[in-house]
């Protein structure tokens, strides 16, 4: 992908989508695969306490699978669009 991305510049922004799936599982981000930070991960952390307190806690090793976030779907259908 880097290769790609350093021959067409313009593929770079759709990426954000790819990175947003594979690191949405970890700890500190949000629904939709952003990571959250300041206020926000106060108040993040908070409900997260709130929502697991039935679990057992948090996943300590990478999913073998993840959920595709909203974002790359919208940049494969752009991606799409453009070829």
């Amino acid at each position: 992908l880097i290769y790609v991305v350093r021959t067409f510049d313009y593929i770079n922004p759709y990426l954000k989508g790819l990175h947003n799936t594979i690191d949405g599982w970890r700890p500190n981000y949000d629904e939709d695969g952003w990571k959250v930070t300041g206020r926000r991960l106060l108040s993040f952390r908070r409900e997260q306490e709130y929502d697991s307190e039935d679990e057992e806690g948090p996943e300590e090793s990478a999913p073998d699978r993840v959920e595709v976030k909203p974002r790359l779907r919208r940049d494969i259908e752009a991606l799409l669009e453009l070829t």
